[in-house]
């Protein structure tokens, strides 16, 4: 990040109060010869140039003449050369060696690498022109560091990092929030197993680590060549942090679409950056740049679906965005933070109230799957079932011993498999074949018919297709309830894939219709159950034709 941006903006925004001599465009020559260091040279033939210009990392020098600002010679405070570089530097001031910020050389085993903020003491105020003259060198700049001066300017002298603290307060006021933000979301990620609050708390914690790199600067002064290390830190951060962004918007806006393209190729780009490209602020701009792209396009997707908060979501992307572009790295030095911040406040307090939502209709909907399983168990248990069965089984064993025990035997097999499904959230929809099966194999001994079920799933795997239990058995089971059937019946499956998922497609053939007693409460458990599991990724779609009843169910993948 140019700390010379920073520092100037900050004068500008009057933060910086304490009078500053900045120096601007100096003479500029390659190599090195200590007699370039005397007051009395002729630099006519020098190139002219500003020192943030100068990519070279051999020994090169630069000249200027600085007169002291009256501001700064009537504070009567002594004064300072701060110099802010990747580099080492050997600084003369008219013509006399002022002192050495590492040790500058022709080689990179011969330097010595200085610190990346530096202050020198100026001699006493004097009036006039003065001469400066810096010897340079970068050999272990590192690959990301372009131009390696920063900054260079004369001040009260003190301590050189008070200036990086005062631009970073407002990003340390934002720290601190990310910090609980992201406390927060862990804890309702690990307790409510729910994938866009665990993306949520990727992209903060992202946030919260590129905001650490960067503001480390204000607090630590290290050598120069571990600034190369730094940035990669903050572009990696910044990946994280994108990522986080993507998968978030994807799994909040569109959860039925397949998001891993997008992650896995952002992740590729993210980290073909970090490794390989220059600078610091162009990774972060470009990680964010695409982050915002694909997080625009799942709001826009989501808007299309009637998502919440996808429009809110999309008018953030794009504000962020046309910011990133007009802006660019001044973006990223003074507001990016702060963006960044209001961007995940924003998706923060949107997700938390339809979590909260989604939470308290999630909980609705267990009571009232638990009430309507109560019921159903006990419309099972009533005393006219119990009799009838028994009733069957009585007769059977005085006239069909064999066939009793037949029944008896099949019974149990489906007690035993509703007992166990039942205590699962979802089970594959081969089980639950297998389950109405089971109970197919009872009732056709029970009332002497062959009845079967037929699946047609083509390629579709049934072990990967999930569902609530007992759903399919509560519609095979309403089919016998209020039907007779004399003739043998097999029910029907049609099992196909869908755009988003599968789609269920349950045949019950009519038969002699029996007065209706159920009141719909097979069905509304149904619904239940598919809204307590799916939250409102699944539906149930009642077609009936002439010679069938049709039941579909939609779930997602």
């Amino acid at each position: 990040m140019r700390i010379a941006v920073l520092l100037w903006a900050l004068a500008l925004a009057g933060c910086a109060r304490e009078p500053l001599a900045g120096i601007g465009e100096v003479k500029v020559r390659y190599g090195n010869d200590p007699s370039w260091a005397a007051r009395e040279l002729d630099d006519a033939d020098w190139q002219t140039v500003s020192w943030a210009q100068v990519d070279r990392r051999e020994s090169w020098w630069m000249r200027t003449s600085i007169e002291i600002p009256e501001t700064l010679r009537a504070s009567n405070q002594p004064l300072g050369l701060y110099l802010f570089a990747a580099a080492s530097a050997e600084v003369h001031w008219d013509g006399q060696l002022l002192g050495r910020n590492g040790r500058p050389a022709d080689d990179p085993q011969g330097e010595v690498p200085g610190m990346i903020a530096f202050v020198l003491p100026l001699p006493a105020h004097a009036e006039g022109l003065h001469t400066l003259a810096v010897r340079w060198s970068s050999h272990n700049a590192g690959p990301r560091i372009r131009t390696p001066v920063d900054a260079v300017f004369i001040g009260p002298y003190g301590d050189p990092l008070r200036f990086s603290r005062a631009g970073y307060l407002p990003a340390q006021v934002v720290g601190g929030s990310l910090a609980l933000a992201l406390l927060l979301l862990i804890g309702l990620a690990v307790r409510g197993r729910d994938v866009a609050t665990a993306w949520l708390a990727v992209a903060t914690l992202g946030a919260l680590l590129q905001l650490t790199a960067e503001t480390s600067r204000a607090f630590v002064n290290y050598p120069y060549p571990i600034h190369s290390l730094r940035l990669a830190a903050i572009g990696a951060a910044a990946g994280l942090a994108g990522l986080g962004l993507l998968g978030f918007s994807f799994r909040r806006f569109v959860p039925d679409r397949a998001a891993w393209p997008w992650l896995v190729g952002y992740s590729a780009i993210a980290g073909v950056l970090v490794l390989f490209a220059n600078g610091g602020d162009e990774i972060s701009l470009l990680n964010f740049a695409l982050a915002t792209l694909g997080g625009g396009i799942a709001a826009a997707q989501g808007i299309r679906q009637r998502r919440p908060s996808a429009r809110i979501a999309l008018v953030a992307f794009l504000a962020f965005g046309l910011l990133l572009v007009l802006s660019q790295t001044v973006f990223l030095d003074l507001f990016f933070y702060l963006g960044l911040a209001v961007i995940l406040l924003l998706f923060f307090v949107h997700h938390l109230r339809a979590y909260f939502r989604e939470r308290a209709q999630r909980e609705a909907a267990e009571l009232k799957a638990t009430r309507l399983e109560l019921d159903y168990a006990k419309r099972h248990l009533q005393p006219h079932f119990l009799l009838n069965t028994l009733a069957t089984l009585e007769e059977l064993i005085e006239t069909d011993p064999s066939r009793a025990s037949r029944m008896i035997d099949a019974l149990g097999e489906e007690f035993r498999m509703m007992s166990q499904l039942s205590r699962q959230t979802t089970v594959t929809l081969a089980e639950e074949v297998a389950l109405c099966r089971a109970h197919l194999d009872a009732m056709s001994l029970r009332y002497d018919v062959p009845l079967g079920l037929d699946v047609k799933s083509g390629e579709v795997d049934d072990d990967k297709i999930l569902l609530p239990p007992i759903v399919l058995h509560t519609l095979l089971e309403n089919a016998l309830t209020h039907n007779r059937f004399a003739e043998p019946v097999s029910f029907l499956l049609h099992v196909r894939p869908a755009t988003s998922g599968y789609q269920l497609e349950f045949h019950a053939p009519r038969g002699d219709a029996t007065r209706h007693e159920g009141g719909g409460l097979g069905a509304s458990y149904i619904s239940a159950r598919l809204e307590e599991v799916f939250r409102g990724q699944a539906r149930m779609v009642v077609d009936n034709s002439a010679d069938a009843w049709v039941t579909r169910l939609e779930l997602p993948a």
